[in-house]
């Protein structure tokens, strides 16, 4: 439409439908999804433009274009017809501070609750005539007739030429008063000559009434220019001169707005737009997997949830880091994500944690397979409103890694063993401490500041045999002696015993010795 003629084409893009309440009413689409396509795509519109699509007898506009071709979109929701198709009316946008053009619809698209405007006059740019006199009354003189003398003149000047306009024969128009001077209508016809003339002589009879000294009227006499065939002045007596020619009106200034004229971050087109669209190609040539994508994305439950994050990175093993044909640019995580145009905050952590956690915790998981866990990925009933079960899924994995950190043995819960316990090696005395006893024959040796080397298992003694530890920091009086069995070797004298009791212990010794 804005060639002045109707121009219409055909563009198809790809976005997302919301069936409506009712099939017959068609579906709902967002107004930025169908922008930001129809920009991308080789349809494009050029500015300075616009497009409104109807609704109702109401025109919304989904999308703006400037003259440097800055695009303005915003998102709202708009009616797609059951056959899925949508119509976009295109007009020119004006420049700032001009009045906008009468609304130019196609006459197809119009609808009952639309109101049909007025068909368009035989000449659109003319100017409806004003009444052929001012209609002021004028309490002290009334508008004289006109004298024989003017029908005479009127018969022999001729009839005048036939009117065409549709009102000449109709009385006064009642047609609504316009703000043009009625100098200005090409279609005026002159009244005839008798008219004139009368007129001129009322206006001197006007003149040399002013002149009159004894006359109360003031002096309002108006040079008048010479009256011509095509050129009418309807002055009277006793109205107001003429008004005066109408002064051009200003140019418009232009108009400052405070908002920011400029375009948000959002709305502009990035530069790497076709790189996306590239990364976006390679996407769909797992049919099955981004169908399956899109059909999950809506669903808020755990197992869809799961499935989503199951693609994407199946999409970062698959394409991080290869070169889509075209470009030089290698592929990154975040142009896999904008290509599936997620916007949501914090998905890619999200899903690169949830997955994470569930190698460990999850089905197959490498530590354990808890039972909640399998039990919300297991569930496909309809969450309730207000829950997010993706979000609680993220933290009982979270606190079970906690758990496992902190008391991996008793993490287990639902009657799940745990792990089998490590078994702790025993403990062994310093050089400061008392070693434990041990059977007669054996000793600790000791290196380097204490460490334990080697143990030394002497054949075990007699049973009859008493066996004596005698440590060097230790003093311990000597035991009751007892007679030996039969066959049995004899202890040492209790007189050795005692004598060796009774010597200083040797605190540089480097080892014990237990006979």
């Amino acid at each position: 439409m804005r060639s002045g003629t109707e121009d219409p084409q055909l563009a198809e893009v790809k976005i997302p439908l919301r069936p409506g309440d009712n099939p017959a009413d068609g579906f709902w689409a967002d107004a930025k999804d169908i922008g930001t396509q129809l920009q991308s795509s080789p349809a494009r519109i050029d500015g300075p433009a616009r497009a409104y699509t109807l609704r109702g007898k109401y025109r919304q506009f989904i999308l703006r274009v400037t003259s440097d071709n800055v695009d303005e979109i915003s998102s709202c929701n708009v009616v797609v017809k059951p056959d899925r198709t949508i119509d976009l009316v295109v007009e020119l946008l004006q420049p700032p501070g001009q009045v906008p053009r009468p609304p130019q619809i196609p006459r197809e698209l119009w609808s009952p609750a639309y109101d049909e405007p007025e068909p368009q006059q035989e000449y659109p740019m003319d100017v409806e005539p004003r009444r052929e006199s001012y209609d002021i009354p004028n309490p002290r003189k009334r508008i004289n007739s006109p004298s024989f003398d003017d029908y005479d003149s009127f018969r022999s000047n001729g009839p005048p030429p036939p009117p065409n306009h549709p009102h000449s024969n109709q009385g006064p128009s009642k047609v609504p008063r316009h703000d043009h001077s009625w100098q200005t209508s090409p279609r005026r016809l002159s009244p005839p000559r008798s008219f004139h003339a009368a007129m001129e002589r009322r206006r001197q009879q006007s003149q040399s009434r002013d002149q009159d000294p004894h006359s109360g009227y003031p002096n309002t006499s108006v040079e008048y220019p010479p009256i011509s065939p095509r050129h009418h002045q309807p002055s009277v007596a006793g109205v107001p001169g003429p008004l005066p020619p109408p002064v051009p009106a200003p140019p418009p200034q232009p108009v400052y707005s405070t908002r920011n004229e400029g375009p948000s971050d959002d709305d502009m087109t990035p530069p790497d737009e076709p790189f996306i669209r590239s990364v976006d190609r390679l996407i769909q040539e797992d049919h099955e997997g981004f169908s399956e994508f899109f059909r999950k994305r809506g669903s808020n439950r755990a197992c869809d949830v799961v499935a989503q994050y199951t693609f994407v990175m199946r999409m970062f093993s698959m394409l991080v880091g290869r070169q889509p044909p075209g470009f030089v640019q290698l592929i990154e995580e975040s142009h896999i994500i904008r290509a599936l145009q997620i916007d949501e905050e914090g998905y890619l952590e999200r899903c690169k944690e949830t997955m994470r956690l569930l190698q460990k915790f999850g089905k197959n998981g490498s530590v354990i397979k808890d039972p909640r866990v399998l039990e919300m990925l297991l569930d496909t009933k309809s969450p309730p409103y207000g829950s997010n079960p993706p979000k609680k899924l993220l933290k009982l994995l979270q606190t079970l890694e906690d758990l496992w950190k902190t008391d991996g043995v008793h993490l287990m819960l639902d009657g799940i063993n745990p792990p089998p316990k490590v078994p702790q090696s025993p403990r062994t005395s310093g050089p400061g401490e008392n070693p434990p006893p041990l059977p007669n024959g054996a000793r600790h040796v000791y290196a380097n500041g204490g460490g334990r080397q080697k143990q030394q298992q002497p054949p075990p003694p007699p049973p009859s045999q008493p066996h004596v530890s005698q440590h060097p920091s230790q003093h311990r009086s000597p035991p009751v002696p007892t007679p030996p069995p039969p066959g049995s070797v004899g202890s040492p004298p209790p007189s050795d015993s005692a004598r060796r009791s009774s010597q200083p212990s040797r605190p540089t010794s480097s080892f014990s010795e237990h006979r």
